[in-house]
């Protein structure tokens, strides 16, 4: 009853072994026998033959834990500033910082009210659904 043996967890599966297998997935043996054998998943076998055809041998290193992204912060960080800068230029050319200051100022009054409204339409449409569940 091979079947319905655990199969072992966490097994760090070398570069060779993952490729040996994918080798023997590519020349058409069935991935049942393979799986059997190796005491692996076939949904695993089909992830590394797929890792392995669309980016060769590299594409079965092991790759744990999250990907370091120092360059893309960086660079939006950057294009983040010089974004900043274009639109501060042009609200600088069209309108003065303390008029624009005036206009978010009664837009920020405006959402405050907006929302202030919404809770309590929200608050009564709740008290109505409790008072008709006591009835």
């Amino acid at each position: 009853m091979k079947v319905l043996r655990k199969k072992p967890r966490n097994k760090e599966w070398t570069i060779d072994e993952r490729l040996s297998v994918v080798k023997r997935f590519l020349a058409n043996e069935p991935i049942v026998k393979i799986s059997l054998q190796n005491n692996l998943n076939p949904s695993l076998i089909s992830f590394w033959t797929k890792k392995y055809l669309e980016s060769g041998i590299s594409g079965l290193e092991l790759n744990r834990g999250r990907s370091i992204m120092k360059s893309k912060i960086s660079n939006n960080k950057s294009t983040k500033v010089s974004n900043n800068s274009d639109s501060q230029d042009k609200s600088n050319s069209s309108l003065s910082v303390y008029e624009e200051l005036k206009l978010l100022k009664k837009e920020n009054e405006v959402l405050k009210k907006w929302k202030a409204i919404g809770k309590d339409l929200w608050l009564k449409s709740t008290k109505a659904r409790k008072n008709k569940k006591n009835l």
